[in-house]
């Protein structure tokens, strides 16, 4: 629904990651609530996933093979992690893969029961609880 809404293509995301064996929805915030701990319901122990996440005309995620958890802790650095930028105002650099660079490096993510998914120890990418209501998610 994501991409075919802002015209970006489910072949530019699959460029840019790892081959996987199956793909499958697991959680929408807009369907399966809003809450940290909602995310964590689904997406815990599942394994590699990919976030998307579209904030009016900018899409963009992150790739991890790591499992999500609520345990508090940063997950160990993995090359194969990254961020992405699919589509923006500007309609520059799409399908852009950025690698787990800079001074957090050691980790790729951030896991605990009151953050929705979150990238890099300083946090590159993070989504807040209740982030429909809440104006603290943000991305470096």
């Amino acid at each position: 629904m994501i991409l075919s809404q802002t015209g970006c293509s489910i072949e530019m995301l699959v460029g840019l990651l790892p081959q996987l064996s199956k793909a499958e929805l697991l959680y929408r915030a807009s369907r399966d609530g809003w809450r940290a701990a909602n995310f964590h319901s689904f997406c815990d122990n599942k394994g590699p996933t990919v976030t998307l996440i579209q904030v009016n005309n900018y899409v963009f995620g992150g790739y991890t093979p790591a499992n999500w958890d609520s345990s508090g802790n940063n997950k160990p650095q993995d090359t194969s992690a990254f961020l992405f930028s699919l589509s923006n105002p500007t309609k520059q650099t799409l399908a852009t893969k950025i690698p787990n660079t800079g001074p957090h490096v050691s980790c790729t993510t951030y896991c605990a029961s009151a953050y929705g998914p979150t990238f890099g120890g300083g946090h590159d990418l993070y989504i807040a609880d209740n982030a429909a209501s809440n104006t603290t998610s943000y991305t470096n």
